[in-house]
C-alpha cells in the first residue's frame, strides 16, 4: 500500500515537472531570435488597468491598445471590438448572404466565431490619415463659425473638433488595424516591415444591424493576447514612480516608452522600459 502511494506521489510530481518544462520550453522557444515583431509603443498603446497591480497582486500588467481605421466620430473607432466588411469577411470563410432580410442576417450572425489573425499598424499611413481627418474637421468647422460667429452649436462643434485633434495629436493610439486575414505567412507578405506591423491572432465574430431600415452585416474581431502584457519585476519600481498624466475614464496615464516584442507564437514580452518627457 505505502509504495503504491509512493507511485501516485512520484508520478504526481513527476507531471507537474513534465507540465513546467513544456511551459518553459513554449515560452524559450517563442522568444527566440528572431523576434516575429519588434515594437517601440508608448503609453497610448499600453494602457493600465490598476486593478492588475494593487497592493494584494505583486503583478503589473499593461494593456495593447490598439483602434480600427475608422473616423474619430464613428461609435466603434475608439474600442477594441471593430467592424470588418461583409467581402473581408467572405475572404475570412464565413457564409456572406447575398440578400439580406431578417432570416439571412440572423443565420448570418449564428455562424460560430472563427480563428484568424490581424495585423497592426503602428504610426503610420492609417493612423496619419486619421490625424488628417481630425484637422481637416476642425478647418471646416473654424469655417464654418467665422460665418456665423454667434451660432451656438457650430461653437460647441469646433470645441469638440478641437478636443477630438488634440486627443489624436497626444493621446489616441496609434496602433490601428490595417488587415485580417486566415493565414498570418500571407500577412506578413503584404506587411514586411517587423518594426511597424505586427501580427497577433484573433477571434472573428459575425454581426448585423439595421440602419436606415437596411440590414448592414459585417465582422468583429478580438486579439486575446493584447489583454495583459506582464511587466518584468525588475521595471515595477520605474513605473510606479512615473508621474501620472491626465486621467482617463479608467485609468491614469504615466509617461513611458516600452520596448515590446513579438515572438514564434506571437506572445508579447517587454524588453525595455523607460521615462519619456511629457
Amino acid at each position: 500500500m505505502t509504495l503504491t502511494r509512493m507511485h501516485f506521489v512520484v508520478a504526481g510530481v513527476a507531471l507537474i515537472l513534465l507540465i513546467n518544462a513544456i511551459a518553459l520550453g513554449g515560452v524559450a522557444w517563442n522568444r527566440s531570435e528572431p523576434a516575429d515583431s519588434r515594437l517601440l509603443l508608448s503609453e497610448r498603446e499600453l494602457g493600465t488597468r490598476y486593478e492588475y497591480w494593487r497592493a494584494e497582486n505583486s503583478g503589473i500588467a499593461l494593456r495593447l491598445d490598439y483602434r480600427w481605421a475608422k473616423p474619430a466620430s464613428d461609435e466603434y473607432a475608439n474600442v477594441p471590438l471593430g467592424p470588418l466588411t461583409a467581402a473581408k469577411m467572405a475572404e475570412l470563410g464565413f457564409r456572406v448572404p447575398q440578400t439580406l432580410d431578417d432570416e439571412t442576417v440572423q443565420r448570418f450572425r449564428r455562424q460560430l466565431d472563427r480563428d484568424g489573425f490581424l495585423v497592426l499598424e503602428l504610426n503610420g499611413p492609417l493612423y496619419r490619415e486619421m490625424l488628417r481627418n481630425a484637422q481637416e474637421r476642425l478647418q471646416q468647422v473654424t469655417q464654418d463659425l467665422a460665418s456665423l460667429p454667434d451660432n451656438k452649436d457650430l461653437q460647441e462643434q469646433r470645441q469638440a473638433a478641437a478636443d477630438n485633434l488634440q486627443h489624436e495629436q497626444l493621446r489616441s493610439s496609434r496602433l490601428i488595424v490595417a488587415d485580417a486575414a486566415t493565414d498570418p505567412d500571407s500577412l506578413r507578405a503584404r506587411y514586411p516591415d517587423r518594426e511597424q506591423y505586427v501580427i497577433l491572432p484573433a477571434r472573428i465574430s459575425a454581426w448585423g444591424w439595421r440602419s436606415d431600415n437596411r440590414w448592414i452585416i459585417g465582422g468583429s474581431a478580438e486579439v486575446p493576447l493584447a489583454a495583459s502584457i506582464n511587466l518584468p519585476h525588475r521595471w515595477h519600481g520605474l513605473f510606479e514612480s512615473l508621474p501620472l498624466g491626465k486621467p482617463t475614464a479608467t485609468s491614469g496615464e504615466k509617461r513611458f516608452n516600452a520596448e515590446v516584442h513579438f515572438g514564434k507564437r506571437f506572445e508579447p514580452w517587454v524588453v525595455q522600459l523607460q521615462a519619456s518627457q511629457p
